[in-house]
């Protein structure tokens, strides 16, 4: 779900610079036309931006970005660095603008842009936690010295537990 936000928001970023720099639909442009060159950078921004978010998002499948931190792993940190270092340097620098044809955003393209990276957090954490409410966690068995475990129910009644697995309420 989450590569389908970043195409749909790379997209929609694209469009949004061109429209605001008064582009109508049918218009041709040229690859050297700031405007386009602005739209690029946008649509390249919007990339990096949902990436880096997607990065957090994706270190569980059911833990919440949020229980699980920013830290724990030196490499990741150290990537969205570079990466937002590369954005920077490609988006504002002249000879990043040259060498990729690429434009500086203006501040109004990232403030279009944190919104998607905000939706994609939300939708991203109501998926793990009906992820959560879904997950089976065994019960501890009065016997068993190594609970939690999927052990067979135990005869009798009020003997072992019930695990969700063994088909009892």
């Amino acid at each position: 779900m989450t590569a389908q936000c970043s195409i749909l928001n790379a997209n929609i970023a694209f469009f949004f610079v061109l429209h605001s720099g008064g582009w109508q639909y049918g218009t041709d442009m040229a690859s050297s036309d700031p405007l386009y060159r602005q739209a690029t950078t946008a649509c390249l921004a919007a990339i990096v931006l949902l990436q880096i978010v997607n990065v957090f998002l994706c270190r569980s499948a059911v833990r919440s970005a949020f229980t699980t931190g920013l830290g724990g792993n030196s490499l990741i940190l150290w990537g969205v660095l570079l990466e937002v270092s590369l954005i920077l340097l490609i988006t504002y620098t002249p000879w990043g603008n040259l060498l990729l044809g690429t434009a500086p955003l203006p501040v109004a393209v990232w403030l279009f842009l944190l919104p998607w990276a905000l939706g994609m957090i939300a939708l991203e954490e109501l998926r793990k936690l009906l992820a959560r409410r879904r997950l089976v966690i065994p019960k501890p068995c009065e016997d068993c010295p190594v609970c939690p475990c999927p052990c067979p129910p135990a005869r009798g009644a009020g003997g072992g537990a019930d695990n969700g697995l063994s088909g009892r309420g």
